[in-house]
């Protein structure tokens, strides 16, 4: 949607120039910044007990914050699709208002586990070079 709207491209520019003037950065973005994901997964928090959670806790770095949670989705999923080593996690099911954010700003979710398959992508995603992936038809001439 958000390239369907070309003054807020050039407002989200303006905005980018007088960042880099204040604190002196580049007014060109690398590329690797005009990427985003955004990987979600609906979970609930484990109570572990105190000694279980230590010694998990010691396995990565002892000084970071950790939660311990049951995902909604496979170990395999989680450890193919999500490109982190790190997550904020959030309290409540957030999942369908972050998704529609995501499809707003012009950013493909990735929801793991049951939420993933239920999500119907909106018609505009993966529209590349003016041929829909859904029906193989240019939007210009329908061919």
């Amino acid at each position: 949607m958000k390239q369907a709207l070309p003054a807020y491209q050039q407002i989200e520019q303006r905005v980018w120039q007088a960042i880099g003037q204040r604190f002196d950065l580049d007014p060109v973005l690398p590329g690797c910044v005009h990427t985003a994901d955004m990987v979600m997964v609906r979970g609930e928090v484990l109570g572990l007990p105190e000694e279980v959670r230590r010694r998990i806790n010691e396995e990565t770095n002892p000084t970071w914050p950790h939660v311990h949670a049951r995902l909604d989705c496979s170990f395999e999923e989680f450890v193919s699709l999500f490109p982190c080593n790190h997550i904020l996690g959030v309290e409540g099911d957030r999942v369908r208002p972050l998704v529609w954010l995501c499809e707003m700003a012009g950013i493909t979710p990735v929801v793991l586990g049951e939420a993933g398959k239920e999500r119907i992508a909106p018609i505009w995603e993966g529209w590349v070079e003016g041929i829909s992936p859904a029906v193989g038809a240019s939007p210009k001439t329908g061919r």
